[in-house]
């Protein structure tokens, strides 16, 4: 158990805003069954052929996120950098009941991390899907989450999913030039991790904003589970942390 992170001082992240490909004024991204030929080769079998093999496989409608944001020029943000951290995780259960928070933790999932300098003022940064640091979609870097398994199937008639984004302060630390640049599950060859923070950070540690700030019941809730509160994504979002709806359909 350990606290959130603190909000950096004077930024704040105002909107996030996640827009497929095609446009679509609903804002809805599309997943879909796709095809391709694949050759397997004969391995061990040396009497055998290789062959010829048809794969049905899932993909996706490429997207970006697209973050408006407000930097005071006293920022120290604007010497130091800061990380964005992005997770996806289900809005609701299978009766239609919505997640807490707390519920939603282990359920999210890491969709990407970056580091950028921010200037001073209102500015808006743009992300692909296709730059995730999550994924792998060249045969030069055959380490990572396939990039067409980036999002989840989703369902017929639209799957709710929250979209939460943590800003940390400070900027990833890479030790040399990197060829692949997916490290999340991968790292990085011959150089430590790039991120200092625990994989999954801050979701890594339970919720202490479900306690409340009374300092003996904050006590018994953190040591025996006692009046705990209801935390909705809603709640945690401010500063900066952004979040926002999002619906996955499978055509």
């Amino acid at each position: 158990m350990g606290a959130l992170p603190p909000p950096p001082p004077r930024r704040k992240l105002k909107k996030t805003t996640i827009i497929p490909s095609s446009g679509d004024p609903n804002g809805e991204l599309k997943t879909f069954f796709k095809r391709k030929k694949i050759r397997l080769e004969a391995g061990l079998a040396f009497n055998s052929s290789a062959t010829n093999v048809c794969l049905k496989h899932l993909d996706h409608e490429p997207f970006k996120y697209v973050f408006d944001l407000d930097v005071s020029p006293c920022s120290p943000a604007l010497k130091t950098g800061v990380t964005f951290r992005i997770f996806l995780a289900p809005r609701y259960d299978l009766h239609g009941r919505r997640f807490t928070l707390e519920e939603q933790r282990p359920l999210l999932v890491l969709m990407d991390i970056f580091s950028v300098k921010l200037p001073p003022g209102k500015s808006t940064i743009t992300r692909l899907s296709t730059q995730s640091t999550l994924t792998s979609s060249s045969k030069s870097c055959p380490c990572g989450w396939p990039q067409n398994l980036l999002l989840p199937r989703g369902t017929h008639s639209g799957m709710h999913f929250d979209l939460i984004t943590i800003i940390s302060k400070g900027e990833l630390k890479y030790e040399n030039k990197v060829k692949c640049n997916n490290f999340i599950y991968c790292g990085l060859d011959d150089s430590i991790y790039p991120d200092e923070y625990p994989m999954g950070y801050p979701f890594d540690r339970r919720l202490w904003m479900e306690c409340p700030r009374d300092k003996i019941l904050s006590f018994l809730c953190r040591k025996f589970g006692l009046f705990r509160r209801k935390i909705y994504m809603e709640d945690f979002v401010g500063g900066n942390i952004g979040g926002g709806g999002v619906v996955v359909r499978h055509y």
